[in-house]
């Protein structure tokens, strides 16, 4: 994972990561996720009608990419530190830049 980024006044998160032995995104909620350590509360990839997930679905090839998280309400903050779930693999105390 290189940046947890707070977005869209702190409703969401963008997430930019190395997809490097990573095929294909799977985006089901166990597997995709960005938790807060503090709760332990899991936000899933943000999905939004007629578009889909806000996330590309085939990684193969790709040095990097990126995911959207809902953070609805806010929960997570700039300077708070996550654990990051992509496709199973997990990345943990990463820090939360601001936007």
């Amino acid at each position: 994972v290189h940046e947890v980024k707070v977005v869209a006044q702190g409703h969401l998160l963008k997430v930019r990561f190395s997809s490097s032995g990573i095929k294909a995104l799977d985006p089901a909620e166990n597997l995709t996720y960005v938790q807060n350590p503090a709760t332990g509360k899991r936000h899933p990839v943000a999905k939004v009608p007629r578009i889909g997930l806000l996330a590309p679905k085939d990684l193969e090839g790709l040095a990097g990419s990126y995911m959207v998280i809902d953070n609805a309400g806010a929960q997570i903050k700039p300077g708070q530190r996550v654990d990051v779930v992509v496709s199973g693999v997990r990345a943990e105390n990463v820090l939360v830049m601001e936007e």
